[in-house]
């Protein structure tokens, strides 16, 4: 069954669904080698609604999960050529340290998706300038 929760700004991010665009979060990171914090705070909060909306529920719909997993190993694969010194690929508005905390809170918040184990939002390092 599907909850009543915007999962807009997950299928945005997706390049298979038609709801994508070059503005989301991994279009800004594809085209314009730029990490968008207010961009990613939209994906992130999505993620929590999802996760909160299925806490009870064994697992969530297969083509949104599929569409997850898309996300998370697009934004993983950028990161990592980021880092490679062998690729021209460069996450150019962050340094090393900055990148790093971000990918922290990116791959706890998918895998507590994936695993029903949401960490508090206060919990990172890493929050959005309007959380507390």
């Amino acid at each position: 069954m599907m909850r009543s929760i915007n999962l807009q700004p997950i299928y945005q991010n997706f390049p298979g669904c038609n709801a994508y665009t070059d503005d989301s979060f991994t279009g800004i990171l594809h085209e314009k080698c730029y990490w968008s914090d207010a961009e990613y705070f939209k994906l992130d909060n999505a993620l929590y609604a999802l996760a909160q909306a299925y806490k009870d529920e064994s697992q969530c719909p297969r083509e949104l999960v599929g569409c997850l997993m898309r996300i998370f190993s697009f934004v993983i694969m950028s990161i990592n050529c980021h880092y490679d010194p062998n690729d021209l690929y460069q996450i150019e508005n962050l340094d090393n340290e900055q990148l790093r905390i971000r990918k922290e809170r990116f791959q706890q918040v998918f895998e507590g998706v994936f695993l029903n184990n949401m960490l508090p939002v206060n919990y990172f390092e890493y929050q959005c300038s309007t959380e507390k």
